[in-house]
């Protein structure tokens, strides 16, 4: 049987990435602190997302600045931009 996927939690899980992102930069962020800052099991964060850069797309699409600080490994000052 297939497991149901929460919407909330999924949005959840994308906002906590996101403020880890701007924390502590992209290369820096631990899919283990965004498990557990965003309360949910690190197993369960992989039902969501396949990876670090799939969870980190979705959370750059807000803007432009942040989809190329992403993709390219910048550190925390180039979300502040």
């Amino acid at each position: 049987m297939a497991r149901t996927l929460d919407p909330l939690k999924r949005t959840n899980i994308l906002k906590v990435a996101r403020a880890i992102f701007m924390r502590d930069g992209y290369s820096a962020a631990k899919m283990s602190d965004i498990a557990s800052e965003a309360g949910v099991a690190p197993g369960t964060l992989y039902l969501y997302f396949d990876s670090k850069e799939a969870l980190s797309v979705p959370s750059a699409t807000t803007s432009s600045t942040n989809e190329h600080s992403i993709r390219s490994g910048d550190r925390r000052d180039s979300w502040a931009r």
